[in-house]
């Protein structure tokens, strides 16, 4: 029986809007050590989209830590990418009880809003000739032992600025989920729109700027 399994990896969307999940699926049970993951998000340069990093949200961090590369988002041709690297020394099973990695089964270990976007994004996780080229092809590593397998989502994740219910389309649905946020404070949240922190009438003026837009 091999000890450590092989491990897919995905980017799908969340239940919040405008915020990417990933996701890891197993193909065997696995509660010890992820030494490390890597991997790299890739969307169009010309859509203005940023990741948010201040709201990044793991699973598991007492276990295996994630970070952004310290090279930040790096440009290149007409994409913009975004590495992240997690590095792990305790066991899932004690770091993070009652969690561990289920056979065939998909586990999210990171969340990050999408922010700045003026038009449609589609994102993905790439292995392409710049990832390649740069060592920042996804990589697994399982109690020290490489144990990569294969990027499972096939469709990008779409992110439209100001679709706030995930309709893919921004309407007057949209409106009015941000007439009901405005005046709050938040972090990483969609109709926060410019990430100040608060929902104001600067977020009503990029919202009507975006007003009308599909992304489907």
């Amino acid at each position: 029986m091999r000890a450590q399994p092989l491990v897919d990896i995905g980017l799908f969307p969340s239940s919040t809007p405008n915020t990417l999940e990933v996701r890891v699926r197993p193909d065997a049970s696995f509660n010890l050590v992820v030494s490390e993951v890597t991997f790299t998000i890739r969307w169009e340069n010309s859509s203005g989209a940023s990741l948010n990093t201040a709201a990044l949200a793991q699973f598991c961090q007492g276990g295996f830590s994630i970070a952004p590369s310290g090279d930040g988002q790096v440009v290149n041709g007409s994409f913009r990418y975004y590495t992240f690297s997690g590095f792990g020394f305790a066991q899932i099973a004690s770091a993070c009880p009652g969690q561990a990695w289920a056979a065939n089964t998909e586990r999210v270990i990171m969340t990050i809003p999408v922010t700045g976007a003026t038009g449609c994004a589609n994102f993905t996780i790439g292995n392409d000739a710049y990832t390649t080229a740069n060592n920042k092809n996804f990589y697994m590593s399982l109690n020290g032992l490489e144990r990569t397998d294969a990027i499972y989502s096939t469709v990008p994740v779409k992110v439209a600025p100001g679709d706030f219910n995930n309709s893919g389309q921004v309407n007057v649905s949209d409106f009015g989920i941000l007439v009901n946020a405005f005046g709050t404070s938040c972090t990483g949240c969609a109709t926060d729109m410019n990430s100040s922190g608060q929902v104001n009438v600067t977020d009503f003026g990029l919202f009507v700027n975006v007003f009308g837009n599909v992304c489907l």
